[in-house]
């Protein structure tokens, strides 16, 4: 990006303009995507809706980048902006510039056809950030869960006219077999603390959503036959994608650090596998580790809370920390 002149100018009133701007314009993000709310910490009413799941969202996001860039612009071209807005006027042109990038330089939007995974952890980070008492959350949790079916018909159409990964297609295919365990974890996980009309639409939501997670699992069966094997983004694009980033670094130069990290990482690897195996080599490590590795999110639920009953232990024992009565 090319640094932008500062005008000589200083004006209050254009500074609130701008600032007023981008919540407006914020608000309007969010109705596009209201996932995007719920990573932010704007809870209602976005918790309650996933976005559109097609091209639709893409191009309604570009169009309102580009309107809202637009009208930034003419305000700092009319008065100088505080450094925190000259800040945000940059961010938000390379959010502009990398949705472009997204759309047209490296479309994975029709290329990676892993539907449930982004709604999959939305979920997620629903359940495990305490942001307000579980039943409110929950609420969200269901409403999102029926919302999968439309989520998912939409998101088929992105491909209607493409050619999915094939690598991809495959870890979409196992995401589909592991997500109906999840919705009922969560279900096990909620049904203590919601009503039992909450947890009847529950229910109802579940099963209507592991109908649309059979047929888009058969869909991406499908896929496969039609699937490629290429998927680099090419020296010529990443070098694009890094100047847009604002980083100051060739391809050739990011490989090379790549390079090094991941020999550093290898030789880290051989030291920590000869404290857990006896014979030092990370293969026998690995087995070690797997052999001691939970089977089930239960359990993993269990050796977590085990775990950090252990660690407040370890630290009032030595005096590192003082907890009140309730901790």
């Amino acid at each position: 990006m090319t640094p932008r002149p500062m005008p000589a100018r200083y004006d209050t009133m254009s500074q609130t303009e701008f600032d007023q701007l981008n919540e407006q314009m914020l608000v309007k993000l969010f109705e596009i995507s209201p996932d995007a709310a719920t990573q932010s910490g704007k809870h209602k009413p976005y918790d309650l809706h996933l976005p559109h799941g097609g091209f639709k969202r893409l191009d309604d996001t570009l169009n309102l980048l580009e309107s809202w860039h637009k009208e930034a612009s003419r305000i700092a071209d009319s008065a100088e902006l505080t450094p925190d807005q000259g800040i945000s006027l940059e961010l938000l042109e390379m959010s502009l510039e990398l949705q472009r990038f997204a759309i047209d330089d490296y479309p994975m939007w029709k290329m990676y056809p892993n539907g449930l995974e982004h709604p999959g952890w939305l979920l997620f980070l629903m359940a495990v950030r305490e942001y307000a008492p579980l039943p409110d959350r929950v609420e969200g949790i269901v409403s999102r869960i029926g919302e999968l079916p439309r989520y998912l018909g939409e998101f088929r159409q992105r491909f209607s006219n493409s050619k999915p990964v094939r690598v991809w297609t495959e870890i979409a295919i196992e995401t589909c077999e592991g997500v109906p365990d999840y919705l009922a974890h969560l279900r096990s996980f909620s049904q203590d603390s919601i009503s039992s009309s909450l947890l009847a639409q529950m229910d109802k939501n579940i099963a209507y959503a592991n109908e649309d997670i059979a047929d888009h699992k058969d869909w991406l069966k499908g896929m496969l036959d039609v699937s490629v094997e290429q998927f680099a983004m090419g020296r010529e694009k990443f070098a694009k994608l890094l100047k847009i980033r604002g980083i100051d670094y060739l391809p050739d130069e990011i490989l090379a650090i790549a390079e090094m990290t991941i020999h550093e990482l290898k030789e880290e690897r051989v030291i920590i596998s000869g404290r857990i195996s006896p014979d030092g080599t990370p293969e026998k490590a690995k087995q070690i580790v797997e052999s001691d590795t939970p089977d089930t999110i239960e359990d993993v639920l269990a050796v977590t809370s085990s775990e950090t009953e252990n660690a407040k232990r370890f630290l009032i024992e030595h005096d590192l920390i003082t907890l009140d009565h309730e901790g």
